[in-house]
C-alpha cells in the first residue's frame, strides 16, 4: 500500500549556526511530494529535484522510521520512497528538512496518527539529528517546511514566535550560485559573526522579519567571504524589502512587493555570483488578502 506525504521548502531568515541555536525561517511555495511504501528490510529512495534524480541516503530513511517509532506502537521495518521536489539541491532552502517532513507526513498516515505542526517538527528534528544532518536541531527549518508563515525558535525545541501572515504579498528572487562550496565553510566561521546573527534574531522576535533578513544577510555574506558592499552597490535603485542569505548559503535572495523587481535584482546579483535565478512566493497561512488587511490595520 502507498502513502503520500507533502511539505515545501523554506527561506532562512536567521542562521542558527552563527547565532548559537537561535533561528528563524519562512515557509516557501516550493512543493515536495513523496510516495512511500513500507517494505520489510528495504531502505531505498530516489528524489527527482528539478529534473535531476538523486538517491536518498538509507541512513536518512532509517532515522525517519526511528523517529516515528518513538510515537509508540508503530513499527516501520523498511521504506521505499519516490519523490519529486522543487527545492533546489544544496541551496540553503531546507531541502533535506522538507524531504524528512514529507516522509514523516506519509508515515504518520501509515501509523494512523495525527499530530500538529510543532509535534511533527520535533519528530523532524529528532530524525535530522539522528541522521547527522543538523548542528543545532533546526527547529525553525522543520516548522517552516511543515507549516506556514514565519517561525523564530531557540533550537532544538522552543518556538518563540510564529507570524501566520508573514510573507503575504511579497516575492523572493533567489540566486543559487554555482561556484560557492559551502561544505568548506566551517561552523566556526559563521560563529565569528555571532553578534550580527543575534541582532538579526532579536529583530525577528519583534516581528521585523525582513529587517532581520538584512542583518543576517550581511553576516552571511561575510561568513561566505563575499563583500556586502559589492553586493549592495549592485542593488541601488531597486525597491527591495531585504537582501539576505538563506541558511548557511549559498543561496542569496532579494525580497520585493514586485515579482519583476525581485527577479531583476536577483539577476543583477547573479552577474556577480554566477549561478541561476528563480522567483518564488512565501506561504502565509490562509488568504493573502486577509493577511494584508490584518497587517495594514496592525
Amino acid at each position: 500500500m502507498e502513502y503520500r506525504g507533502r511539505s515545501h521548502g523554506a527561506l532562512g531568515v536567521v542562521n542558527a549556526i552563527g547565532s548559537g541555536g537561535y533561528g528563524a525561517a519562512v515557509a516557501l511555495d516550493l512543493p515536495v511530494e513523496v510516495v512511500v511504501r513500507v517494505v520489510e528490510g528495504v531502505w531505498e529512495g530516489v528524489v527527482r529535484t528539478r529534473g535531476v534524480s538523486r538517491r536518498v541516503d538509507p541512513s536518512l530513511l532509517q532515522a525517519v522510521a526511528w523517529a516515528v517509532s518513538r510515537l509508540g506502537g508503530c513499527r516501520v521495518p523498511g521504506l521505499s520512497v519516490e519523490g519529486v521536489s522543487e527545492v533546489p539541491y544544496a541551496a540553503g532552502l531546507k531541502g533535506s528538512s522538507a524531504l524528512i517532513d514529507a516522509i514523516l507526513d506519509a508515515l504518520l498516515g501509515y501509523c494512523g496518527v495525527e499530530v500538529g505542526v510543532y509535534e511533527r517538527a520535533l519528530l523532524g528534528v529528532a530524525a535530522a539529528r539522528r541522521a547527522g544532518l543538523t548542528v543545532t536541531g533546526a527547529l525553525d527549518d522543520h516548522l517552516a517546511v511543515a507549516g506556514c508563515g514565519a517561525y523564530a525558535t531557540i533550537n532544538p525545541s522552543s518556538l518563540v514566535r510564529h507570524d501566520p501572515c508573514m510573507g503575504g504579498g511579497v516575492y523572493v528572487g533567489v540566486v543559487v550560485p554555482g561556484s560557492l562550496e559551502i561544505g568548506r565553510v566551517r561552523a566556526e566561521v559563521y560563529r565569528r559573526f555571532r553578534p550580527l546573527y543575534m541582532a538579526a534574531w532579536r529583530l525577528a522576535v519583534e516581528g521585523l522579519w525582513w529587517d532581520a533578513a538584512v542583518v543576517n544577510g550581511a553576516a552571511g555574506l561575510l561568513s561566505l567571504g563575499i563583500d556586502p558592499g559589492e553586493v549592495y552597490s549592485r542593488l541601488r535603485g531597486y525597491d527591495l524589502l531585504a537582501v539576505g542569505v538563506t541558511g548557511k548559503g549559498p543561496g542569496v535572495y532579494t525580497v520585493s512587493e514586485s515579482a519583476r523587481t525581485a527577479e531583476e535584482a536577483a539577476k543583477s546579483l547573479a552577474e556577480l555570483l554566477g549561478g541561476y535565478v528563480f522567483t518564488v512566493k512565501p506561504l502565509p497561512c490562509g488568504d493573502e488578502e486577509l493577511c494584508r488587511a490584518r497587517q495594514s490595520s496592525g
